[in-house]
């Protein structure tokens, strides 16, 4: 084996009627092969070209050549690669079609340990989707499916293909448990194919209504809680004409239902279809007020009070299914068991909520199986956790499903339900709850004295005020007569507004007693007051503006080494957690897909971001002795980085200080 580089574009690799005496593979580069007849042929990373597994003399047809430079090749020598083939083709069976005879695929008799199993190498992509539910050995080759996931979108650009062909499997009792462990498994790790492809969507909905119409609880469940905890926030900007036209969806739920605010009908073709509104997406907050904890009506004068919404939701098909078995009760109660209006083709999911049976059999069965199910949705959970990448190991999750659904077929037949699995669904559901506030805000009151509240992320400016009247010791006001503001103080840019006395501008805004997340909403050059809403006075004078703006201005050398390594990776962290693994295959092939790689691109920007800091604060800087100074508190910040294990950051500084100056 030879590795080999040309480092000129154009140069002649090889001539027309050369004998190829190697077979080669690109690792770098790519090269054009032009033919007698003008055909060109490109060979790009990953090709190969050369010999066959012939000892006959081989001669090169066209002439090629290097399309850029240092493309490097690694060569294997025409004899060698005959004995290799030779060898390999001792241990490959090829599979061809009856019809043509044209070979379909090859697959490679492999041995792992003292067990002996096939395993699938090559085929065409019609091979490739059938063997995802043909019989084959677990033990030698465990992961087929999860690769075949995450990779099917080089060869097979429309996944709409491969899901109709499982609906038709699924058709067939044969392979219908087999076809839910994959599709729940293809929802697990790559929800992504979904969110952005209107008719996988559909399809998905199909596939959950068959579940049901053939008594497949336990998975339907499964299914609707991954599609929940695998969905991701998204950011929708709507708007109308004027406040007269009427709104394009409905929405369900409130406070009165115990429930978020849902969105319950989407009308076709309209606006708000186009701006990816969907069913049974939970509205988080509309115009940076959280919708926790408000009433239905609240929700609906906060939706027509703007022509313009700026919405942040998250589809949760299983809250919301769980809302719309609330309101069957709600109607059952007042004997109208007739479809709820304005909530077409509503499906509520079976099994969930059922009165417990009082067998003590099925007790015993139950509480048994609850381990299992408890494993599995901790497995599912994990990546919503941490918001983590990684895939969950397919056999681990198949073994654990056909468990939980073996030990609890026989009471989902008797009941149609599963009262455990509601309250494995219910420990598990939701975001992670910490003990401990995870922020810390300080807030000021009109005579400039302050206090530190360490809050949650959830907590309110509501909340928030309640704490800081508790904390100033003034709990005989009401919380009604108090808000809070943010005050930001910043330079005068406008040219017929500056002067010498004025020049910076004092904005003050009073927050929605909803707001949450206070912390990071809140700017370096801002503060926090506690404001009385009968009191219009300034909060903060002209003569302590320069003060904020000095506050804002912390320079790096009086910053802890360590915790800006700790923030570094923190941030970078938060960015990589997000990266789906089809972006890297997209990256890779740069292939045109729906979802494309948004998160990896991030995450070379925050690299970027990171390097051309260094670079910039330590060439501002004019003082030579600091400068030095800052070289070394960076060489300190890029150690602790190498602790922490944050190799980006680390490589990130070291390379913003090799920039010259």
């Amino acid at each position: 084996m030879v590795f080999a580089v040309v480092p000129d574009a154009g140069t002649v690799v090889m001539q027309n009627n050369e004998k190829i005496d190697a077979w080669a593979v690109i690792v770098n580069g790519c090269v054009e092969v032009v033919k007698p007849s003008g055909e060109r042929v490109e060979f790009k990373l990953g090709d190969s070209f050369g010999c066959e597994a012939v000892n006959s003399v081989q001669y090169h047809t066209g002439d090629m050549r290097t399309m850029v430079d240092d493309c490097e090749f690694v060569l294997v020598e025409h004899r060698d690669f005959c004995s290799i083939m030779s060898t390999i083709g001792e241990h490959i069976e090829r599979g061809r079609d009856e019809a043509t005879g044209e070979v379909v695929s090859e697959i490679e008799r492999r041995a792992i340990g003292a067990q002996v199993g096939l395993v699938l190498i090559k085929a065409k992509p019609d091979k490739l989707v059938s063997h995802l539910v043909e019989e084959r050995d677990g033990q030698v080759d465990a992961n087929y499916i999860d690769d075949f996931l995450l990779t099917y979108r080089v060869f097979i650009h429309d996944p709409v293909m491969i899901f109709e062909k499982l609906m038709h499997w699924f058709a067939e009792p044969q392979y219908r448990d087999r076809v839910a462990r994959i599709v729940l498994l293809w929802v697990n790790n790559h929800y992504n194919d979904f969110e952005t492809n209107r008719e996988m969507v559909k399809l998905l909905e199909r596939f959950e209504q068959a579940l049901e119409r053939d008594q497949m609880y336990a998975q339907q469940t499964l299914l609707n809680l991954a599609c929940s905890v695998k969905a991701r926030v998204r950011s929708i900007k709507y708007a109308r004409r004027d406040k007269d036209e009427p709104m394009q969806f409905s929405v369900i739920g409130g406070k009165e239902m115990g429930a978020g605010i849902f969105v319950s009908d989407v009308l076709p073709d309209s606006a708000a279809e186009e701006a990816g509104l969907k069913r049974a997406d939970e509205i988080l907050e509309v115009n940076d007020q959280t919708l926790k904890f408000v009433t239905l009506q609240r929700a609906i004068d906060l939706l027509k009070g703007s022509i313009k919404l700026q919405l942040v939701v998250k589809n949760n098909i299983n809250g919301f299914k769980e809302l719309i078995q609330k309101h069957d009760k709600a109607d059952a109660k007042k004997n109208h068991f007739g479809p709820m209006n304005g909530l077409p083709h509503v499906i509520p999911v079976k099994g969930v909520g059922a009165q417990p049976n009082n067998n003590t059999h099925s007790k015993a069965k139950m509480n048994g199986n609850k381990g299992y199910m408890d494993k599995l949705f901790t497995m599912i959970r994990s990546s919503k956790d941490i918001d983590a990448v990684d895939s969950i190991n397919e056999e681990q999750f198949l073994n654990l499903l056909i468990r939980a659904s073996d030990t609890t077929s026989d009471i989902v037949r008797a009941s149609k339900s599963n009262p455990d699995l509601l309250s494995a669904i219910s420990s598990f559901y939701g975001p992670p709850k910490t003990d401990s506030p995870e922020h810390v805000l300080k807030i000021y009151r009109a005579d400039q004295t302050f206090k530190y509240l360490p809050v949650f992320k959830e907590t309110t400016a509501q909340n928030v005020v309640q704490l800081a009247l508790q904390e100033f010791s003034m709990t005989a006001e009401s919380g009604l007569e108090w808000a809070l503001c943010e005050v930001t103080v910043c330079e005068n840019i406008s040219t017929e507004n500056t002067s010498a006395k004025n020049p910076l501008v004092i904005k003050q805004r009073k927050l929605p007693p909803q707001l949450e997340n206070l912390a990071e909403r809140i700017s370096l050059n801002s503060r926090y007051y506690l404001k009385n809403n009968n009191r219009s006075e300034p909060l903060v004078p002209d003569d302590l503006a320069s003060d904020v703006i000095k506050e804002a201005q912390a320079h790096i050398l009086s910053l802890n080494a360590q915790v800006l390594a700790a923030q570094l990776t923190l941030q970078d962290f938060s960015v990589f957690a997000s990266i789906e693994p089809t972006e890297y295959v997209d990256s890779l092939f740069k292939l045109e897909s729906r979802y494309g790689w948004p998160r990896l691109d991030e995450f070379e920007t925050v690299f970027n971001r990171e390097m051309w800091w260094v670079a910039t604060e330590v060439c501002r800087e004019r003082s030579t002795q600091r400068r030095a100074k800052l070289v070394k508190k960076f060489i300190k910040v890029a150690r602790h980085c190498r602790d922490l294990r944050n190799f980006n950051s680390m490589f990130a500084i070291v390379s913003g200080l090799d920039k010259p100056a």
